[in-house]
């Protein structure tokens, strides 16, 4: 994944939803898992950082971004959204 530094104000409408929904990001269980996505986050030095898969919680909670293959292996028995 590559990280670039980007003012947050030249954010499209759809990124900055995905951050919103956000929060902070704990090893929690997953009950769904999208993968094959093309989201945008932005890590701890503020930096975007693109992202192929996220994982969340009943409540709505995301648990987890990465790859496919981090988010897949994190969130092992959760229900899984092909978005390809």
């Amino acid at each position: 994944m590559r990280a670039r530094q980007i003012p947050l104000c030249s954010l499209k409408l759809s990124s900055l939803l995905v951050l919103a929904g956000l929060g902070v990001l704990s090893p929690a269980h997953a009950d769904t898992v999208i993968t094959n996505a093309n989201g945008y986050t932005l890590n701890t030095r503020g930096e975007l950082v693109q992202f192929s898969a996220l994982a969340f919680d009943d409540k709505g909670r995301i648990t987890a971004v990465g790859s496919n293959a981090d988010v897949t292996a994190k969130a092992k028995g959760a229900r899984q959204v092909d978005m390809g």
